[in-house]
């Protein structure tokens, strides 16, 4: 069948404003990591003694996102907040957002304690410093969260539903997640066939929503959860000041080995749960292919 012409042009824009996207992001991010470098900044660790400047670094980086995305929405001719950010009950779907996500990682560490597969004991420390903890990566978390979502969910896929369809923009940008994070340390090849069809959940939710206000509420409470409340590795880092302390037993399919729960194949319960979740919203689908 062949493509009208309009229809390949709208494609062929599409492809290259998402290309346009990426190479600012990218530059951008290089260009601010080696100038700090230069004065000695970097952006590893969760050490007492690094967390401010992990912080920083991920601000840096949601603001960069933040700019692309304002760049590209220039040249689309929309307001910046037409991906993903304009909703009237953001902060009610947020808050539903994270209670789902605060539950379901929940669910998943007691289950797998349940069953023998994780321990669990209290990290021994001062409550002012675990209540300094628990605000300071709460706070992190959800800056992670907002450059996530707008970095894979918010501009890339508004733009690729118009070269690949919705279901396509789904894939492509999931795939694109979970190959990201298996690029970090102590993740697993299962963490990240885990971490796409999670991401798959969070693009379904902006096609339900219309915003992206759910994924950032449901993905800051599940890292918030994961590392500082059951203290569990998340890509074999270990959070400092956690409260609690996760050691997996047993075999590392169930347990999640060095990647963390989110390695385990429990996961695949908690990720269909977290899609039923979304039927009971009011369904809000907007049309991001034109």
């Amino acid at each position: 069948m062949k493509i009208p012409a309009t229809k390949q042009a709208s494609r062929l824009r599409g492809a290259l404003h998402v290309v346009t996207f990426a190479a600012v992001v990218l530059g951008a991010f290089i260009a601010v990591s080696a100038l700090l470098q230069a004065f000695g900044v970097h952006f590893h660790g969760s050490g007492p003694e690094e967390y401010p400047v992990s912080i920083v670094g991920t601000f840096i980086l949601a603001l960069i996102v933040l700019g692309a995305t304002a760049l590209m929405s220039r040249l689309e001719h929309v307001s910046v907040l037409d991906y993903g950010l304009r909703d009237r009950s953001a902060v009610r779907r947020a808050v539903i957002g994270a209670a789902t996500g605060f539950l379901a990682i929940a669910t998943l560490v007691l289950g797998l304690r349940g069953t023998g597969s994780l321990a669990l004991h209290v990290v021994a420390q001062p409550v002012s410093s675990a209540v300094l903890y628990a605000g300071i990566w709460a706070a992190g978390y959800g800056l992670v969260a907002l450059a996530d979502e707008m970095l894979f969910r918010g501009y890339p896929l508004a733009a690729l539903s118009r070269v690949f369809g919705a279901r396509g923009a789904a894939i492509v940008t999931s795939l694109l997640f979970g190959l990201l994070h298996l690029g970090n340390g102590g993740e697993s090849r299962v963490a990240a066939i885990n971490g796409v069809l999670l991401a798959l959940v969070f693009a379904a939710s902006v096609y339900q929503t219309g915003s992206l206000w759910w994924a950032i509420g449901f993905h800051a409470a599940w890292n918030w959860g994961e590392s500082w409340l059951f203290g569990a590795a998340d890509s074999g880092i270990l959070a400092a000041g956690r409260l609690l302390e996760a050691t997996p037993q047993g075999n590392d399919w169930l347990s999640g080995g060095t990647a963390g729960p989110e390695g385990s194949a429990g996961m695949i319960v908690i990720i269909a749960m977290a899609a039923l979740s979304l039927h009971g919203m009011k369904r809000r689908l907007q049309d991001i292919t034109k």
